[in-house]
């Protein structure tokens, strides 16, 4: 009986250890800023009368994919990698780029990067 509750206890011991790391690896737990789901790419188009964004984001194929994604009056803008300065809809310009963090269908937040040095 003792034999078998060894085992018991080994069974469990490893399911506590290789969970975590099996979640990881499915993406389970992407760290911290990511838990909500998200975009990170170039503005390619801005519609003011239906406050959408479209965003041109990289995909595993070849080339870019657009995703538009639609703001209304709950979705934070800011400016810079901290998200230090407020922002607003009309920031959100063609040729930028920004990081949209979605919860669920709705877009919470857009962070708005600041224009990068040109390499010489």
């Amino acid at each position: 009986m003792k034999l078998g509750y060894v085992m018991l206890m080994v069974a469990v011991g490893a399911m506590l250890v290789f969970a975590p790391v099996a979640m990881a690896a499915k993406g389970g737990d992407k760290g911290k800023g990511h838990e909500k789901g998200g975009l990170f790419g170039k503005v390619t188009a801005v519609d003011t009368t239906a406050k959408t964004v479209t965003i041109e984001v990289k995909s595993k194929e070849p080339g870019a994919v657009a995703k538009t994604v639609t703001t209304d009056a709950n979705t934070k803008f800011v400016k810079g990698e901290k998200g230090a300065e407020d922002a607003t809809f009309a920031d959100a310009t063609e040729g930028s780029h920004v990081i949209v963090t979605l919860d669920g269908d709705k877009v919470a937040k857009v962070v708005i990067m600041p224009a990068r040095a040109k390499k010489k």
